[in-house]
């Protein structure tokens, strides 16, 4: 039984400097390499995904509001810091964004080609 691989590649810098199987599987977070069969590109399934993925978070969202409702009720304090946390704009908040995005993508490849 032959072990699937999973090499997740990223980095403007980054080229792959091992030797990997032709039956592996690549995920490329940034710049796509050439020459592989089975690669996967989070840059192009974000492009084609985009209004998935703001659905997605926003679900993301009401679910944790949902958790955190009798807190926020409850706690001034608390309340301030999750709501500023959601709802102001900042460079973080779009950088975990993005890292959420990535993350589900990956996720989402994973569960489909079925890899463990």
């Amino acid at each position: 039984m032959e072990i699937d691989n999973l090499y997740i590649i990223g980095g403007s810098e980054c080229k792959v400097q091992i030797e990997i199987n032709q039956n592996s599987k690549i995920v490329f977070l940034d710049e796509e390499q050439e020459g592989y069969k089975n690669k996967f590109s989070v840059i192009k399934s974000f492009q084609e995904k985009q209004d998935l993925l703001r659905e997605d978070w926003l679900n993301f969202q009401e679910q944790v509001f949902k958790k955190i409702k009798q807190k926020l009720d409850k706690d001034e304090d608390f309340y301030y810091l999750l709501s500023n946390l959601f709802f102001e704009s900042s460079p973080n908040k779009t950088n975990s964004i993005y890292k959420f995005f990535k993350i589900k993508l990956i996720t989402d490849y994973i569960k489909s080609k079925k890899i463990k």
